[in-house]
């Protein structure tokens, strides 16, 4: 008995903690945009409405890297619906690092079960994603699934 008292409350902690320190900051953004971006979008602060707007509008001329990107920096400043959004334009839906950004921000958006099937998703076609893996398991934390985390 002791020691299920003891798993919960690590449980409980280890939630909380992943809950406190790992905010949408700890996401790891890709070294920036192309020369294509900033050429098109540079006179907008990057993450910004008007930003964004420049985004979709050149999206089909953009490649995956700065949609992942443009979607990664959205998902930073806590604009999950603007993320999914951008990350929707990708010409490769099926692209590992589109899918985790898609599971993160739906994730956060609170549909939690959704966002663990775009990361399985992920994994299927490449399974050595880290950061992946990361927020795979803290997507159990939140559903209180430890063994699966």
């Amino acid at each position: 008995m002791t020691g299920f008292l003891n798993r919960g409350l690590w449980a409980v902690a280890a939630l909380a903690l992943v809950t406190l320190i790992v905010p949408a900051s700890a996401i790891t953004v890709p070294s920036g945009p192309s020369e294509e971006v900033k050429a098109k979008c540079k006179m907008y602060a990057e993450g910004s409405r008007k930003w964004k707007k420049c985004i979709k509008k050149y999206s089909a001329e953009l490649r995956d890297d700065d949609l992942y990107w443009a979607g990664a920096v959205l998902a930073v400043a806590e604009d999950y619906d603007g993320a999914l959004e951008i990350l929707g334009l990708a010409h490769n839906p099926n692209d590992p690092r589109i899918l985790t950004m898609t599971g993160y921000s739906t994730r956060k958006l609170g549909r939690v079960e959704e966002g663990l099937a775009f990361y399985h998703k992920a994994l299927a076609l490449d399974p050595n994603l880290v950061e992946t893996r990361e927020y795979l398991g803290e997507g159990y934390l939140q559903l209180g699934k430890l063994a699966e985390a």
